[in-house]
């Protein structure tokens, strides 16, 4: 193929005796084609030749030919793309004319080129070419040759020429930083062009520039650039609307990362820009002719600001129209069911719904922003839609889901109306049309889970109406209501006995008759029913409801195996609230049923199985062991399945580095360069159910060694070792579960070495833990300090300190006092809500004496960790109390919630009680604050101190008795 002088071709000079080169190969010419051919045979015998002369460096000149001579423009096109991918390969091996004539020959194609995509791929391959010459200073002349090009009076030019800025802005970066001044200028020239295919590529260009604003002076540059991207951007919708081509859908969404970097960024000159660019999106996110994804990106950008800046949404006023927004496409017309993911593909765009994201975008005001913002405006509204008989059927059940989508964030003001809001569901229940009464009965549902303690004593109201749609003709209305009955045996526990007639003939009689849909969560509901009702409530159902349930679980039917999983996991509740004792007969039958299961692969009924096995597993104790032969390798295998995500073996901490596929086709270490353009949707993908499975085996671990104790020796070191590999593992309950199994695995050591003598309150002079037991200890609780400071997850943070706190408790302070220093730094910035799991993007429109939600979960366990450590410490605990004295009152202050008043004296009366007389020193921090507090409105407050205040005069007698009539 190689047959020419590379500089003398390029320039158009023929050596002696040699063919005219100015026409491509026609050999090579030939391969290509086949190589664009869909007859796969031909089609891999030609890459294999092609990937053979790519290894060359002659390959370039070969394809440079092609991509100047060839007739066919797909011939033209692959050469461009494989020359890309090579280039870097070569460049170097290259004399410096050749270079030279490299660049020369493709800037002349990238004018005379009659195709688009040909244009489009030469201009990637000028880019590559540029990221290897320009940050060397060996192609000054390219970007006035693109200026120039961008002043052409031909439209190609100035197309091909922001195709390209696009290109080179993203991969010489710090060469073109310095002309964003200049940047902008072209793109303004581009984004008023008047053809829309220049002011689309002008477009695309505006992206990546955005990275070079990180001071105001540039904002202020770059922000030029705001109107007439929205402008262009409206243009593009409605072209892509009338089109349906799929070029303007992409550009749109590429640039709403404009958007998205520029709400994020921590400049105070945004401030002047966020009313106009949340005005945009909400325009973009009402508009119908609008792609349901361009929608979508739309709203998840108003709902991102919403959670980053709500005090600059607050101050501006600008929550109403996001707002009704939300309500006014919740009450357009869809046919999704909200709450049935089987319907949403995450990976598939095209199932995005707007029911489903304005849903999202409610939620999240509710939650991030001040009820007495949100609330008055959105509870009005549905008020006057489905009481004030204002609303139609659309909007009746808008205002219906309204409520249920509000009911997490707005609980507060919502108790306060708890008797309207049943009246509005009451109403929406009895609704002519199914569509409503299906919505009322998940109302129903979210009201119960956050309505509490008020909607504890309405049963009584609203239950009636509920059994009476039990029996709606709708099928979709009947599974919302069992649904929702679910959450009614969940919240009412024993109350629930006066209901249990009723309701078990009714799902009983839906579980036979109904759909399959509706089955499941039949079972689903009986099993919150079991554990609401307890043992001696439910024990005239257990034959029946077991008869069924082996039934179920005997099929292995593939359109049987959801229901057979939910079965699975209702016979494992029955089994734990039963005991061992009660369960014994059946369990021989169920467990044999189970573990067929596990023979179906089935990831769902897998991970349900795994379910079962750890609920009898923690009611049959040290007698599990016998189990353990048979079910250890069905766990331990799925723990370490591949899923798909690549984790490193030897550090367990650190950023994961993550590769899929074979970055170079044809082994060659030096090819560097990145084809991910080539390859679309080359990403790490993990089912939510083989997720799911993977959480539940590192889970079923921890039981089983919680179970066995020291009897789980054999598959101590194994299991460590497997577990601790998902330590960093991408999803936070697969996290939680490390931990969690973690904490227990540590008890299987201690338990198996146990100490010299049994573990003393107070400061521990003589390490008592037996070697193998202390390495167990230590290496635990290293990784879980380790993993606290750079855990995202404050579920995960939170079951940290849990496991702290547990493992203190049962092997006393020597197991943690060596790593007490660690301890306390970690439990002071949780309190003082500094720690990275806590790091929220920045809003620096927030007052300074505006206070920071913290997630009262976390909260809660760190201060039930301080209170362990104390009654492991006792009076030894006084050296490590000042340091957090100080911030524990801190959630005393007046602003701060009742709940955190609340936890707070708690664990000022619980160190006061742990450390006895060693509480003297304290006293005058301590005691006025809990005294100030008895004038506290709240009852648990009050409560709290009062209990506070005994144990203070107790351990205090001296120092308290002159306040004894105060």
């Amino acid at each position: 193929f190689f047959s020419f002088t590379f500089c003398k071709i390029v320039r158009g000079r023929v050596p002696p005796n040699q063919p005219n080169p100015m026409q491509a190969d026609e050999q090579l010419q030939t391969l290509l084609q086949k190589f664009l051919e869909a007859n796969n045979e031909s089609r891999v015998a030609a890459e294999k030749h092609i990937t053979k002369i790519l290894k060359q460096k002659e390959c370039v000149e070969a394809l440079l030919k092609q991509i100047a001579y060839s007739s066919y423009p797909g011939v033209r096109q692959l050469a461009s793309i494989l020359l890309r991918k090579k280039i870097s390969l070569h460049w170097r091996k290259l004399a410096a004319i050749e270079q030279q004539a490299t660049q020369e020959v493709l800037l002349s194609r990238l004018l005379e080129e009659p195709e688009r995509l040909v244009r489009t791929a030469v201009a990637h391959l000028i880019s590559v070419v540029g990221k290897l010459t320009i940050p060397n200073g060996k192609w000054d002349g390219l970007l006035p040759f693109l200026l120039q090009c961008t002043k052409s009076e031909n439209p190609n030019h100035r197309e091909i020429a922001m195709i390209l800025l696009y290109a080179l802005t993203d991969t010489v970066e710090e060469q073109m930083r310095p002309h964003l001044q200049n940047l902008v200028e072209v793109f303004l020239g581009g984004l008023a062009d008047a053809h829309l295919a220049v002011r689309t590529a002008t477009l695309r260009a505006v992206v990546p520039a955005v990275g070079f604003v990180t001071e105001e002076a540039e904002l202020e540059v770059y922000m030029k650039l705001l109107q007439p991207i929205m402008d262009v951007m409206r243009q593009c919708i409605q072209a892509q609307h009338e089109t349906e081509d799929e070029q303007y859908l992409d550009v749109v969404l590429l640039v709403t990362e404009v958007f998205d970097d520029l709400a994020s960024i921590d400049l105070e000159g945004i401030a002047k820009y966020l009313p106009i660019m949340l005005e945009f999106m909400v325009g973009v996110a009402a508009n119908t002719n609008a792609h349901v994804v361009i929608r979508e990106r739309a709203t998840s950008f108003l709902g991102d600001v919403i959670g980053e800046r709500p005090t600059a949404i607050v101050k501006r006023n600008l929550f109403e129209p996001v707002l009704q927004l939300a309500l006014t496409i919740l009450s357009e017309q869809y046919e999704q069911d909200l709450f049935d993911n089987d319907q949403f593909d995450d990976d598939d765009e095209n199932n995005a719904s707007p029911l489903q994201f304005a849903s999202q975008l409610l939620d999240e005001m509710s939650s991030s922003l001040p009820n007495n913002r949100v609330y008055p405006l959105c509870f009005g509204w549905c008020k006057e839609q489905i009481l004030g008989g204002k609303g139609g059927p659309n909007t009746i059940k808008a205002a219906i889901l309204a409520i249920s989508l509000i009911c997490k964030g707005c609980r507060d003001p919502m108790r306060k109306d708890l008797d309207v809001v049943l009246e509005m569901v009451d109403r929406c229940l009895k609704a002519p049309q199914p569509p409503v009464r299906e919505t009322a009965c998940i109302a129903v549902s979210q009201i119960l889970e956050y309505l509490q303690p008020e909607i504890l004593d309405k049963y009584d109201v609203f239950l009636p109406q509920v059994f009476k749609t039990l029996d709606d003709p709708s099928p979709r209305v009947r599974q919302k209501c069992v649904y929702a009955l679910e959450h009614v045996a969940e919240n009412l526990g024993d109350e629930i006995k006066p209901y249990l007639p009723q309701l078990m003939e009714k799902l009983m009689r839906l579980l036979n008759e109904g759909e399959m849909k509706t089955q499941q969560i039949c079972i689903s509901s009986i099993s919150a029913i079991v554990e609401g009702a307890g043992c001696e409530a439910f024990e005239p159902y257990y034959q029946h409801v077991l008869g069924v349930m082996k039934q179920i679980m005997s099929s292995s039917a593939d359109e049987h195996l959801v229901l057979r999983a939910r079965a699975t996991e209702c016979v494992g509740v029955i089994g734990a609230m039963m005991g061992k004792e009660k369960f014994r007969p059946y369990f021989e039958v169920f467990f044999q049923l189970a573990m067929q299961g596990l023979e179906l692969d089935f990831t769902e009924l897998t991970e349900h199985v795994f379910g079962f096995l750890k609920n009898i597993a923690e009611v049959y104790g040290e007698e599990w062991v016998v189990h353990l032969q048979a079910t250890m390798p069905h766990v331990l295998e799925a723990v370490e399945e591949d899923d798909g995500e690549v984790r490193p073996r030897k550090s367990v901490f650190g950023n994961t580095q993550i590769e899929l596929g074979d970055s170079s086709e044809d082994d060659d270490e030096e090819d560097e360069e990145d084809d991910s353009d080539d390859e679309p949707g080359r990403m790490l993908r993990v089912r939510a159910d083989d997720l799911d499975k993977k959480a539940a085996a590192i889970h079923a671990v921890g039981i089983f060694a919680k179970a066995t104790k020291a009897q789980f020796q054999p598959y101590l070191e194994t299991s460590f070792e497997k577990v601790l590999d998902c330590i960093a593992y991408f999803h936070e309950s697969v996290r939680e579960n490390v931990v969690f199994a973690m904490r227990h695995l540590t008890s299987v050591a201690y338990c198996m070495h146990p100490p010299s003598e049994p573990w003393q309150k107070g400061l521990p002079t003589v390490d008592t833990l037996h070697p193998e037991a202390r390495r167990a200890v230590d290496q635990t609780l290293s990784i879980y300090l380790q993993r606290a400071e750079q855990e995202e997850s404050k579920e995960v943070v939170k079951i940290i300190c849990d496991s702290i706190a547990e493992i203190a408790k049962e092997m006393g302070p020597v197991a943690v006092h060596k790593h007490m220093d660690q301890i306390m730094k970690l439990l002071f910035a949780l309190m003082k809500q500094e720690s990275f799991c806590q790091s929220l993007p920045c809003d620096e429109f927030e007052d300074e004496d505006d206070e920071q939600d913290h997630d009262q979960v976390l909260i809660d366990a760190v201060f039930e960790t301080v209170d362990e450590l104390a009654k492991v410490y006792g009076p030894g605990f006084a050296q490590l109390w000042q340091s957090l004295l100080t911030v524990v009152l801190t959630y005393l202050h007046p602003k701060k919630p009742y709940s955190d008043h609340v936890m707070a004296l708690g664990t000022l009366a619980e160190v006061a009680n742990a450390m006895g007389e060693a509480i003297q020193p304290f006293f005058d921090q301590m005691f006025p604050v809990m005294l100030q507090m008895l004038q506290s409105p709240d009852a648990g407050t009050r409560s709290n101190a009062a209990y506070g205040l005994g144990v203070m005069c107790q351990s205090c007698t001296l120092q308290a008795t002159p306040h004894f009539g105060t």
